[in-house]
């Protein structure tokens, strides 16, 4: 998210606390506000996001980060 301010706190180098700053006109398109809109109305395709976590965990594949974030 590049319209946004980022605020971190860490402690021992161990990030602790985030907070996105976003103007308020910029809500409703948010990604995870839409995806999280868009579930709820469509039960079909959380169970479908569900299984192939589940899938995925059962195989022994670690979380995959998601999203704008660069390499740490």
């Amino acid at each position: 998210m590049t319209d946004r301010l980022l605020y971190a706190r860490a402690e021992a180098a161990v990030r602790g606390h985030i907070l996105h700053v976003v103007t308020r006109d910029s809500r409703p398109t948010r990604n995870p506000r839409v995806l999280r809109d868009h579930l709820r109305a469509h039960p079909e395709e959380t169970a479908r996001c569900a299984a192939l976590g589940r899938a995925r965990a059962e195989r022994g594949l670690p979380p995959e980060a998601v999203g704008e974030k660069g390499p740490k």
